[in-house]
């Protein structure tokens, strides 16, 4: 019966934790979306500021959906 209840936790903390890298991608594709508006023309500027966003989102991505702690040994389940 635990192993059940185990189970139903970590599929639950796993959906709570999907739902929540989905906000934050959502909030850094928004801001994105206003960098871009607000420093048009600015090119060294934009394009830093879009560099940053995107290495951010991308570092959420392959933490919480590629696993990568798992893999070098951080996280373990």
């Amino acid at each position: 019966m635990s192993e059940i209840k185990h189970a139903a936790d970590y599929r639950a903390k796993m959906r709570r934790g999907t739902w929540v890298i989905g906000g934050l991608l959502t909030v850094f594709t928004i801001v994105e979306y206003f960098i871009a508006v607000n420093l048009h023309g600015q090119w060294a500027l934009l394009l830093a500021a879009l560099l940053v966003a995107a290495v951010a989102k991308a570092w959420f991505i392959v933490r919480d959906f590629m696993h990568v702690a798992q893999i070098w040994g951080g996280e373990h389940h």
